[in-house]
Formats: structure tokens, C-alpha cells, sequence
């Protein structure tokens, strides 16, 4: 079976377009079984799926997984691939295509968000005795498509790595509720001395330059006794890559 690794995209920079030719250069060299790895974009980024699934076929593969290199599930993992999906199963007759899961909810990624919570405190003086509260912010899905159970997961399994001394809130940058301002005023009015906010996203892009650090701003002049950190976004991370190859190991891929 051969792969096509399948990111969002994004619009800005190439953080994200760098950062998911390193998770095929990694899947790759822990792939022993001849698999060909090709990267794909869904939006923003190429090539897109069509391409690497079209390339794949023409190069004779018979079996092409595509795994959706997401963190959750909304409307483009529920919908729109699937429906791309079934438009190139028409063209490539002789090529069966596999859809597998995208990362999910996993202990793996609760621990690397406790990583970065923690980089974001040691560069400060003078923290380690504040009052600390954690927003989780997903980019976010409408609730039609994501039903906030997967991040509620999450927030309480960050929550546990803390023992309950460290209240996290749920946040999403775009679309739903609660929004990262609700959040974080609900930390802030709960005399909350430090507030961290971390961008659950995979690579810095457009939801983190338009969305988190303007809100923090205004969150920053709206609660000045409050200290406020910012988490680098979880980037790539070999736990990842594990996670990514048990997801082929689910739909047959030998690992």
C-alpha cells in the first residue's frame, strides 16, 4: 500500500507546507515495507489530493491509502474528502482507496500540550508561584460538523496531567463557542494570576496570526494584572509520527 499524507494547508507562509514534508520524511524512514509516501494539501497546498492520488496510480499503485493528517473532525474530514474521495475512485477503477483516521484524541498529544504549557513558563521570573489557568484552543468547526466531545476529551485529559490544580477551559479560534475571549474572561474574573493559551494547531498559519494574538491583545488591555503566555503551536513531534503509523496499522499498512 502506498500513502498520501493529507494536510489542511495554509494561506500563510510555509510553516505548514515545511512541516508536513518533515512528517513524510519520518513516516518514510520508518516505513520498511516499500511503501511511497507523497504529501498533499487539501487546501492552500500543493499538490492537492487529486494530484498525489492521480500521480500514485500512474506510478502502478494498486492501494493508496490517504491519511488525513488532522487533528480533529469537522466538515472538510466528514464531507468534503470523502466526497473527493469517491469523485477519484471513478477515475482510478484499478486502484482501491483507503481512508483512514485522522490523529484524534490521544494521550500522546495530551502530554506534548503539557510540553509546551510548560516552555511557555520557564522563560518567566517570578511565575512559578501564580495562580496558573490553561486555554485550549482549537481552530474550530461549526456544530453541525464537530460536536465539541473530542475537545472536552482533551481538556480534561490535560486537565488530569495537573492533578486538578490547573483549570483548563475549552476555547475555538474560529466559528463556535466558547470563544477564546469567553474563556480566557472566565479565567481572568476567577483571579487566575497566569493565563496560558495554547494554539492546538499543528503549524503557526493564518488562524494564529489573525486569531489568537490579536485576542490576546485585547486581552492583555482588558485584564493588565494578568500575565498572559502564548505556547509555540505542537509542530512536529516523532509521538506524532507514532500515532500516525498506528493509524495505518489500522487499515492493513505493514509497519
Amino acid at each position: 500500500m502506498d500513502v498520501v499524507l493529507l494536510g489542511h494547508g495554509s494561506r500563510r507562509g510555509k510553516d505548514t507546507d515545511v512541516g508536513l514534508q518533515e512528517v513524510v520524511r519520518r513516516l518514510q524512514n520508518r516505513l520498511n515495507n516499500g511503501s511511497k509516501i507523497r504529501m498533499a494539501g487539501f487546501e492552500f497546498t500543493q499538490p492537492t489530493l487529486k494530484d498525489a492520488v492521480l500521480g500514485l496510480a500512474g506510478e502502478g499503485s494498486r492501494s493508496i491509502v490517504v491519511l488525513p493528517f488532522f487533528l480533529f473532525e469537522g466538515k472538510h474530514v466528514r464531507i468534503e474528502i470523502p466526497e473527493q474521495l469517491e469523485q477519484l475512485q471513478s477515475l482510478i477503477p484499478g486502484t482501491s482507496l483507503i481512508y483512514a483516521r485522522t490523529l484524534g484524541v490521544d494521550l500522546r498529544l495530551i502530554q506534548l500540550v503539557s510540553e509546551r504549557v510548560y516552555g511557555s513558563l520557564s522563560s518567566g521570573t517570578g511565575l512559578k508561584t501564580k495562580s496558573k489557568g490553561i486555554v485550549l484552543v482549537v481552530r474550530g468547526s461549526r456544530p453541525l460538523f464537530d460536536s465539541g466531545e473530542n475537545l472536552q476529551k482533551l481538556v480534561t485529559g490535560v486537565a488530569s496531567i495537573y492533578h486538578g490544580n490547573v483549570r483548563v477551559e475549552p476555547a475555538q479560534a474560529q466559528f463556535g463557542f466558547p470563544t477564546m475571549e469567553s474563556a480566557i474572561a472566565s479565567l481572568a474574573q476567577s483571579r487566575v494570576e497566569v493565563i496560558v493559551v495554547v494554539p492546538y494547531l499543528l503549524f503557526p498559519g493564518k488562524v494564529l496570526y489573525d486569531n489568537f494574538q490579536p485576542a490576546i491583545e485585547r486581552a492583555k488591555a482588558t485584564y493588565p494584572q494578568t500575565y498572559f503566555r502564548l505556547t509555540d503551536t505542537l509542530g512536529v513531534d516523532d509521538r506524532m509520527i507514532d500515532i500516525a503509523l498506528d493509524r495505518l496499522r489500522e487499515v492493513g499498512v505493514a509497519c
